[in-house]
Parts: C-alpha cells; sequence; structure tokens
C-alpha cells in the first residue's frame, strides 16, 4: 500500500515537471519572437538614420550655412599645437623693410591727412552721383574738407593753386610725392579716376577744389570740353551739365572755374548756377585774374567761400612779370593766390620758390585759407 502510494506521487512529480517544461519552452519561444521582431525594427530604424546621416555629411557645406555649431572645446593636444603656431600677440613678426619706406615720412603723412571723404550726410545721391549738399550755415562741405589751418593776418601769406591736377599719371603723382600739403590741387572733372586722385591728394594733406569748365573769352580757341558750360544754350543743358561735373567725386572743398566777360551774355544763367553752387555750400575760386569778380556779390551776400585768382604763372620764374604782379599784389594787401599751370619746369622751381618766400616771412596757406567767409577780401 505504501509502495503503491509512493510510486502515484513520483507519476504526478515527473507529469508536473514536463507540463512545467513545456510552459517554460513556450515562454522562450514567446519572447524569442518578440526579440526577433525587435531586431528587425531596430535594424530599420539604424538604416534610416544612416542614411539621414550620409545626407547631412554630403550637405555639410549648407548646414554650416543654416545654423552655426556650438564651439567645441578644443583638446589638450589641439590647444598645444595652435599655441605653437600662432604668434604671440605682442610679438612684432620681422618684416624685411621696402628700400623706398621711411618710417618718419610715413608717421608725417599720417598725421597731415585730411578726413576721408565722403562724409555722411553732406552728400545727395542723385543721377548724376552724389551731389555735394550743406546741412546748415555752420555744416557745410567747404568746412567739412577745408585743410584745418589757423591763419595769422598780421603775417603775409599766399595760396598757391595747380591746376588741371589727375590729367597726367606721372606728373599728378609727382604733384603729390615732391609739393607742400599746404600746395591747392584743382582736380579736372575730365580725369578718369577722380576719386582715386582725391583720395590720394587728401592721405598727402592736400586740399582739393572740382574745376568746372566754362566757356571764356578765348572760345573757341580755349575749348571747355564735351561736358563745359556754354553762354548760348539753355539753362537746363548747363544745369545737366554742372551736375555732371558735381557729380564727379566727392570730397572737394568747392569749385574752381574762369568767369570772365564771357559770362556777360548769358549773366542770369550763369547767376543762378553759381548762387547755386553756393547754396550746397561749397567755396568757389575764379580763376581768371584781374579784380573784376563775377561772384563776389553773390558771396557776400550769401556769406559764402570765395577767393580770386591774383594772377596766373605760365613760367614760373622771379623775374616774369607774372611772379612781380603776385609780390605787388601781396605788398599791397597783404595776401595773394598764384595759380600755376601744371609743367615739370613749374614742379620743379615751384618748391624753391615757397621756400624763399617762407623765409621772407610769407607763409603758405591752402586756398580755403583765403576763401572763408571771414577773410578780409580784396
Amino acid at each position: 500500500m505504501a509502495a503503491s502510494t509512493q510510486t502515484e506521487n513520483t507519476r504526478f512529480s515527473l507529469k508536473s515537471f514536463g507540463i512545467g517544461l513545456g510552459i517554460a519552452a513556450l515562454v522562450y519561444i514567446i519572447l524569442f519572437a518578440i526579440a526577433l521582431s525587435g531586431s528587425e525594427n531596430s535594424q530599420l530604424a539604424l538604416q534610416d538614420r544612416l542614411a539621414s546621416l550620409t545626407v547631412l555629411v554630403d550637405n555639410k557645406d549648407q548646414l554650416a550655412m543654416a545654423q552655426d555649431p556650438e564651439p567645441s572645446a578644443p583638446s589638450e593636444t589641439e590647444e598645444t599645437s595652435e599655441t605653437v603656431e600662432a604668434p604671440d600677440n605682442n610679438e612684432v613678426p620681422a618684416v624685411e623693410p621696402e628700400e623706398d619706406v621711411n618710417l618718419e615720412d610715413l608717421v608725417s603723412q599720417q598725421s597731415r591727412a585730411l578726413r576721408e571723404a565722403p562724409v555722411e550726410g553732406f552728400y545727395e545721391v542723385t543721377a548724376a552721383g552724389k551731389l555735394p549738399i550743406a546741412k546748415s550755415a555752420t555744416q557745410t562741405p567747404f568746412l567739412i574738407y577745408s585743410k584745418p589751418f589757423v591763419l595769422n593776418k598780421d603775417q603775409p601769406y599766399i595760396s598757391v593753386v595747380i591746376n588741371d591736377f589727375g590729367l597726367s599719371e606721372t606728373f599728378s603723382r609727382e604733384m603729390i610725392e615732391t609739393l607742400p600739403s599746404n600746395v591747392t590741387f584743382i582736380l579736372s572733372p575730365y580725369s578718369q579716376n577722380p576719386d582715386d586722385w582725391i583720395t590720394r591728394a587728401r592721405a598727402d594733406g592736400h586740399e582739393v577744389w572740382l574745376g568746372l569748365p566754362i566757356e571764356n573769352e578765348d572760345f573757341p580757341l580755349s575749348d571747355p570740353g564735351a561736358k563745359g558750360l556754354l553762354t548760348r544754350v539753355s539753362l537746363q543743358y548747363n544745369q545737366d551739365r554742372l551736375e555732371w561735373v558735381l557729380g564727379r567725386t566727392v570730397g572737394y572743398t568747392g569749385i574752381a572755374a574762369f568767369t570772365d566777360t564771357a559770362l556777360d551774355d548769358a549773366r542770369n544763367v550763369f547767376e543762378k548756377m553759381a548762387r547755386g553752387v553756393l547754396g550746397r555750400g561749397l567755396g568757389y575760386f575764379e580763376m581768371n585774374a584781374g579784380d573784376d569778380s563775377f561772384v563776389l556779390p553773390f558771396a557776400k551776400e550769401l556769406k559764402s567761400p570765395h577767393a580770386h585768382n591774383s594772377a596766373t604763372i605760365e613760367v614760373l620764374d622771379e623775374n616774369s612779370a607774372d611772379v612781380k604782379q603776385i609780390y605787388a599784389k601781396m605788398n599791397r594787401d597783404g595776401h595773394a593766390v598764384a595759380l600755376i599751370e601744371p609743367s615739370p619746369v613749374n614742379l620743379k622751381a615751384l618748391d624753391a620758390w615757397l621756400t624763399s618766400l617762407q623765409d621772407g616771412g610769407i607763409a603758405s596757406v591752402p586756398l580755403s585759407a583765403v576763401a572763408a567767409p571771414d577773410t578780409e577780401r580784396n
């Protein structure tokens, strides 16, 4: 009886064990199936991610433009490498100096350089270019672009002006390199590179006025050129040409023009244009020598800058009639303006002449110092 009971218990245990084993196997099969399914999904997701990364790498330039990545901290190796290659901030790299560069000359040039042009607020943009305008009576292109200078009226002074600057590459460069900075240049509107020439001249301390070609007494032998102002045309015709000239560049202190008796036949036209120029806050330099002045009455009325040529020097010679006329003007009025025609001979003689004037107690001044409204004019 006892043996029978023991046998039944044994059979029952084996049966239970078999059932349990079957259930465990079923569970493992289900888990394996789930794991297999998850692996396939993970593989697909991974493939999608790899494709996305491939696109990003192929389009890394567009990605860099679209979004700036956050800077990563450099490794110690990178820092060491960069420190070795980059020069110390306090170190000056050794540079072989050019033979024609002199440090003293460079410092001197930088100290006399005039303000860069254009100055914001002192021009208007038109179809003809940037035309000068005045902000107020005390804020004008004349004042902004004039060479700073303190005039001693108790000392005789002369303003030397060179015509046709910017026409000849060689001669214009020589003018900048050799003449004292108080010498004033008249830039030709027919210059091929007016912006470049006015920039270079002002960088060397030279005041620049803009030439305005106008028909004069010697017309047609003396031709004002393709954009010259004429006496037998309409106001609008001349106005268009005036704006073309004014729009050639920026940074000039005033305009320079011949205003002789040729303008008598069109006085109303040229008076309106002269008033328009002065109304823009520019100075006006009359290049024709003599006591008669076309613009001075308007300049006095408007309290505008104005200067008049004392004599035109064709050949700079101490014994010439033109130079003697300059001396007579200075003895009489205490000041003079000398318009020098450009030539290699005059350029070589001018520096020596200015030195002799200085030794005689005569100051060399920019044209604006003579043209300023508070300067006594004769």
